[in-house]
């Protein structure tokens, strides 16, 4: 396994619960390049960067996946902790990402504060940005659209070579004529992830001269050439043909249209769940003899607008501890769907009012199991 430390960088929040809420944005960052990665195995490893308390990140990789570890506040790695996947309170502990899944993290944790914390909204809507594109680039479709940005910028860096070609010689002709006059112009150190010779897919582009005129064509995702689709509109398809022909891009696959076709590609990023507390004996757990609460004031979630789009949707269920006042005194996820509808739903059911449970007339507390489930209309 390849072992990586990511240098620190430096931030200017001197808050803890803003820096919690950093922390885990710049995890999902990093966790989305190696994202990439699978779809592009040349793409470039992660940037320096550190975690907001100066420590470098530790980042484990091999052919079974890779992991990214921040030590937290105390900068400090605890190993041990590791193999236990959950939530976790304070910034002391260490987050633990791996291989598209968040094994442990303080995100409901962070979230809880956020009114303490007049920064801390702008931090979790970056991390809820984060999140998001995460999600999205772990899709075939997202890769591949990302895979047809760099290869437009290979075959825009191919262009400004054969357009100073020209400028410097009147034509292209010696080009056209003289394959290697224009191997040897590739040969040019590449600013790009890859050599200016292939698209990100790792295929050949094909150069065609003639006169002054130039194009370049990549065979897209499916990596097969298809010469009679040109000079047409490209459809919402990554595998269409890309084309590049006297200084602009005139073929494309359509972003938007073939993320609308992907939506359904979208896998929640599930969040580990809170332990259970260890001195719970005054809550009693319902059974037949035993009335469970009866909700007196419910508040509706709101669904987060971004997942509605992505059509995220499911099940949340949380553990509520209710004291024999009906009182709301704990609440903890015992299943999550992804993290804005976890924390929406969490916020909506701390806000509800109940009447207490009962056992032979009397009110007494106890743990109840709610589920709030998030539809698409």
């Amino acid at each position: 396994m390849t072992l990586l430390l990511i240098a620190a960088s430096a931030f200017a929040a001197d808050d803890d619960v803003t820096k919690g809420l950093k922390n885990l944005t710049e995890v999902h960052d990093i966790a989305r390049i190696f994202e990439l990665r699978h779809a592009m195995p040349s793409a470039p490893l992660p940037p320096e960067r550190g975690d907001p308390w100066g420590t470098a990140y530790r980042i484990e990789e091999d052919s079974a996946g890779y992991r990214i570890i921040s030590a937290g506040s105390d900068l400090t790695f605890d190993e041990k902790s590791w193999s236990v996947c959950t939530q976790f309170e304070g910034n002391e502990g260490d987050v633990v990402f791996e291989s598209g899944a968040v094994c442990r993290t303080n995100r409901q944790w962070l979230h809880d504060r956020i009114a303490a914390d007049a920064g801390a909204q702008a931090a979790l809507d970056e991390l809820h940005r984060a999140e998001t594109q995460f999600m999205i680039m772990r899709t075939p479709v997202a890769q591949a659209l990302t895979l047809a940005k760099l290869t437009a910028a290979a075959m825009q860096g191919i262009g400004t070579l054969i357009e100073t070609y020209r400028t410097q010689h009147g034509d292209l002709t010696r080009l056209e004529r003289a394959p290697e006059a224009m191997a040897a112009l590739l040969a040019r150190p590449a600013t790009g992830m890859h050599p200016l010779t292939h698209d990100a897919w790792g295929t050949p582009f094909r150069l065609m001269i003639d006169g002054s005129s130039y194009r370049i064509i990549s065979a897209g995702a499916d990596r097969e050439l298809e010469p009679g689709t040109w000079s047409t509109v490209a459809h919402a398809d990554v595998g269409e043909d890309i084309v590049y022909a006297n200084g602009k891009l005139v073929r494309s696959v359509p972003e938007r249209e073939v993320l609308n076709e992907g939506r359904s590609q979208v896998v929640p990023l599930k969040q580990p769940v809170v332990p259970a507390r260890a001195a719970l004996t005054r809550f009693m757990k319902i059974d037949s003899t035993i009335t469970a609460p009866v909700i007196s004031n419910r508040v509706e979630p709101v669904y987060p607008e971004a997942y509605r789009r992505l059509g995220i949707s499911g099940i949340v269920i949380i553990e509520l501890l209710i004291a024999e006042t009906g009182a709301l005194e704990g609440a903890r996820m015992l299943k999550s769907v992804a993290p804005e509808l976890d924390m929406a739903a969490m916020t909506a059911v701390k806000q509800w009012k109940f009447r207490p449970a009962e056992l032979n007339g009397k009110a007494v507390p106890v743990i109840f199991n709610l589920t709030v489930n998030f539809k698409l209309n």
